[in-house]
């Protein structure tokens, strides 16, 4: 139970993080594969969790962990520096 609130705790992070990348994407008119990409990423955290995370089995708790991993880069390190 506590694995499961732990992994709710980092995916809906990582969902904020991707929301505001692709907030940002889209507002500096960034290519349409990099807000596709994240438009994507997201969804598919979307359709894992849409029946609540009570509903969260344990395979696609693993999916979800997997997801983490890959979306690891899709967050810049550090932010942009911001222009005059």
């Amino acid at each position: 139970m506590a694995h499961k609130a732990e992994l709710r705790a980092k995916v809906e992070k990582r969902q904020g993080e991707l929301e505001r990348e692709l907030a940002t994407a889209e507002k500096e008119g960034l290519a349409a594969e990099r807000i596709d990409g994240l438009r994507v990423v997201l969804r598919l955290v979307t359709d894992a969790t849409q029946g609540g995370w009570d509903t969260v089995s344990e395979v696609t708790a693993a999916d979800l962990s997997k997801w983490l991993e890959t979306t690891k880069p899709l967050i810049p390190s550090q932010p942009a520096a911001a222009s005059p």
